[in-house]
C-alpha cells in the first residue's frame, strides 16, 4: 500500500498517538451520538467485513480498493455483543481499537491504505508491532498529506493498520519514507516480517474521518 497526489500540508505536521479508549469520537452501535467508553474494561471493537449487495449498511467506512479487488467496511462498536451480532451477520472480523495516530494539522481524507498482519502473533510480536508503530509514524508525520491511522487488534493479534491521507501521493510516499527509516535501538528485525495482505483503497464513510477528527489526547 502507498500514498499520492499533491498537498500544500505543512511539512512541520506531527502525529500523536491516542490511545483509542480515549476518543471523543462516537461508535455506531451501535450508538449514535454517545461518546467512546473511557477505560480499558470497555475497548471500543471494530468490525472489518466485506461489502456485498447481501450485506447492505448505510454505516460505518468503506475501503473500496484501487485494484478493483473487493471492498472492505469498518464500523465501530461499544459492546462486544454489537459487534459479534455484525460479525454474524457480514461475515467479518472483529477487532479491538487499539490507537488513533493522528497527524496535524488535518485535511480531509480522499484513500486510505489497509494493511493486515494475519494471526496469531504472540507477546513478543504485538510489543515489536508497537514499537515500529512509533517508529514509523515518527517519521512519516512529516509526510505531506499523511492525515493518521487507526489500529486495530484481534484477539489472537492479528492487525490491521487503516492509514488515512489526502491523495494517493501522499501513501506513496509515506511508503517510501518508512522503509527507509532504521530501526530502534532493540528492535528485533526477525519480528518485523511484512504484513500478509496490503492495499491502497478510495475512502468513503464519516466513521473513520470523525474518529479521527475528535480523538482526544491522552
Amino acid at each position: 500500500g502507498g500514498i499520492t497526489g499533491t498537498s500544500n500540508t505543512s511539512q512541520d505536521q506531527y502525529c500523536e498517538c491516542v490511545p483509542a479508549r480515549r476518543t471523543g469520537a462516537t461508535a455506531h452501535a451501535r450508538v449514535t451520538g454517545s461518546p467512546l467508553p473511557s477505560s480499558k474494561e470497555h475497548p471500543v471493537h471494530a468490525v472489518l467485513s466485506p461489502v456485498t449487495p447481501l450485506t447492505p449498511s448505510p454505516a460505518g467506512s468503506v475501503l473500496e480498493p484501487l485494484d478493483g479487488s473487493a471492498a472492505r467496511r469498518l464500523t465501530l462498536w461499544q459492546d462486544a455483543a454489537g459487534a459479534a451480532a455484525e460479525q454474524s451477520r457480514s461475515g467479518g472480523r472483529v477487532y479491538e481499537l487499539e490507537q488513533v495516530q493522528r497527524c496535524a494539522p488535518s485535511g480531509v481524507p480522499a484513500v486510505a491504505s489497509l494493511t493486515e498482519f494475519d494471526g496469531p502473533r504472540d507477546a513478543a510480536q504485538v510489543h515489536a508491532d508497537r514499537q515500529a508503530a512509533q517508529r514509523i509514524w515518527t517519521a512519516v508525520s512529516s509526510v505531506p498529506g499523511v492525515l493518521g491511522a487507526v489500529v486495530l487488534r484481534a484477539p489472537d493479534g492479528a492487525m490491521a493498520i487503516v492509514a488515512l491521507a489526502e491523495s494517493e501521493q501522499a501513501l506513496t510516499s509515506s511508503v517510501r519514507t518508512l522503509l527507509s527509516t532504521p530501526l530502534l535501538p532493540g528492535e528485533d528485525p526477525a519480528l518485523l516480517a511484512g504484513p500478509d495482505h496490503a492495499v491502497d483503497c478510495r475512502l468513503t464513510g464519516a466513521e473513520l474521518v470523525d474518529l479521527l477528527r475528535t480523538a482526544v489526547p491522552a
